[in-house]
């Protein structure tokens, strides 16, 4: 299990991922609505780090664009 820094852009052209570290920077074309980008970041995560979805946990940063997301490996 380990954290993961993220910046979130939402409704941008495509989805795309760059990991440096302990942070990511994640491009989203959803729009934040009702939760919506929150998903689609999840599932963004989940693929990059080979992992299913159910894995993957907001720690903080629910409603921001900066997140501390967890990433259970071990699931």
């Amino acid at each position: 299990m380990f954290q993961i820094k993220v910046q979130v852009k939402t409704g941008t052209s495509q989805e795309k991922l760059e990991v440096k570290g302990n942070e990511a920077l994640v491009w989203i074309r959803q729009k934040p609505i009702a939760g919506q980008a929150n998903a689609v970041l999840l599932r963004v995560l989940a693929k990059h780090f080979g992992v299913k979805k159910s894995a993957v946990s907001i720690q903080s940063g629910l409603k921001s664009k900066h997140k501390v997301v967890v990433i259970d490996d071990k699931a």
